[in-house]
């Protein structure tokens, strides 16, 4: 896996358009098949083209993810993402709380989950 820049800039560049963002990228003959986007504690994307899912690419990327913020991840996914909802459960992430998608830009229920890496377990995610 390879850090985002170079000839992935066009990727790059739609995913960090306001602040700074941390991006890998999975690639498969050269040609990128997924990328993981991290903000701060935040998962902010994580796209696996449907061809290359169910590999474990996505499950790769998690992890470098984890290793990249081992204090722990949060990521809101929606709840009809039952595909994602699993993989990210599988992966030790636990749901904190559902929303009727009051404050995401598509008005969409969400989840709130969350990988508590090596914090504390009184510490409480920011309210969305």
């Amino acid at each position: 896996m390879a850090q985002g820049g170079d000839s992935r800039g066009q990727l790059c560049e739609g995913v960090a358009r306001d602040e700074p963002v941390e991006v890998w990228v999975a690639e498969e003959s050269g040609r990128v098949v997924a990328f993981v986007a991290l903000r701060d504690e935040w998962l902010e994307h994580l796209y696996v083209e449907p061809a290359a899912q169910a590999r474990g690419i996505g499950s790769g990327l998690v992890d470098l993810a984890k290793q990249r913020r081992p204090a722990g991840l949060q990521l809101w996914v929606f709840q009809r993402n039952k595909g994602a909802r699993r993989l990210y459960e599988r992966l030790g992430f636990g749901l904190e709380r559902l929303t009727e998608g009051d404050h995401n830009e598509e008005r969409e229920p969400d989840a709130l989950y969350r990988w508590r890496g090596n914090q504390p377990a009184g510490d409480s995610p920011p309210r969305r």
